[in-house]
């Protein structure tokens, strides 16, 4: 008999052992998962890309102070007058124009932009190798504002102007062009379409 009753004990004992057991490993708390380390590429401090419009110019590419630019007129028909723009390098390297102009009126005496710069065509281009003394042009095209504004109306709110301000493709820096007697559009209106530049 006290053979039988210390097997019993023992098995009593064997059972709260594992049920306690159990309870301890329901209980436990998973651990936790470590935190990543935050990446370089995400810090707050890393420098935003640079600005398409702040890219250098193209090794090669005509600047400001290797060109000369001219203006003529063609005839007015239709409500609108033609203009040619001559690009002349007066450099003694060879350069490189591709694409359009930009182009607006200035007036005021101090080089104000006077309404909208010229829109772009959708005439394709290639670039253009201008040696030295060698010149390309680009054409234009305004609503003939003269007495009024033309087509345009009031709209137009035309007002003389000193010029043309012409930036080169590529190009930050612009060239001012001289015109007399140009009357442009100061309003907010499409009045002039430049082309890209030919050979």
């Amino acid at each position: 008999m006290a053979s039988m009753h210390r097997s019993t004990s023992l098995a009593i004992a064997s059972a709260v052992a594992v049920l306690a057991l159990a309870g301890c490993a329901g209980g436990a708390e998973p651990s936790p998962s470590p935190t990543p380390s935050p990446s370089a590429t995400s810090s707050p401090t890393a420098s935003p890309s640079p600005s398409p419009s702040a890219s250098p110019a193209p090794e090669g590419a005509c600047t400001a102070s290797d060109l000369a630019v001219t203006q003529s007129t063609g005839d007015a028909g239709a409500g609108s007058v033609s203009v040619t723009f001559a690009f002349e390098n007066v450099g003694v390297e060879p350069c490189t124009l591709a694409g359009f102009p930009g182009v607006s009126a200035v007036g005021g005496g101090d080089g104000e932009q006077l309404g909208q710069p010229a829109d772009r065509s959708d005439l394709a281009y290639d670039a253009v190798e201008l040696p030295p003394g060698v010149t390309a042009t680009a054409a234009m095209r305004m609503v003939n504002v003269a007495g009024g504004g033309g087509p345009l109306g009031e709209a137009c709110a035309v007002q003389d102007a000193d010029g043309w301000r012409v930036y080169p493709p590529d190009s930050t820096e612009a060239i001012f062009v001289a015109v007399d007697g140009l009357q442009a559009c100061a309003g907010d209106v499409d009045w002039i379409t430049i082309d890209p530049i030919v050979g």
